[in-house]
């Protein structure tokens, strides 16, 4: 399950293609499947995840992308280093694409 966070400028765009996966969004619990698609507003804390053995195939989408690719570049960098920590990784610099809910950042602009 990826950690609890939000995209204060983006919204975040799931289509599952094949399988299942489960969200949260805004507190509720959901499930979506192939063919469906999870719309979650810009601000609203998420989380999304796999709970079963099977894959999912989907397509994410970010909408607008400000720096977000140059973020998972980041984040991808420090996973490869063995630098982050079950939770992830955050970062200041890309504060306005992803900020996990509990650290507090998500009450800062």
């Amino acid at each position: 399950m990826i950690t609890e966070h939000i995209h204060p400028r983006q919204e975040e765009r799931f289509t599952i293609l094949a399988g299942e996966a489960h969200f949260t969004q805004g507190g509720e619990r959901l499930v979506a499947r192939a063919g469906e698609t999870i719309i979650v507003p810009a601000g609203v804390p998420h989380s999304e995840g796999n709970p079963g053995p099977g894959e999912i195939q989907g397509v994410v989408e970010l909408r607008p992308a400000l720096l977000t690719e140059r973020f998972q570049e980041a984040l991808a960098g420090l996973v490869a280093d063995g630098k982050t920590t079950p939770r992830g990784a955050t970062f200041w610099h890309f504060r306005h694409e992803s900020r996990i809910t509990t650290t507090g950042w998500d009450s800062q602009a």
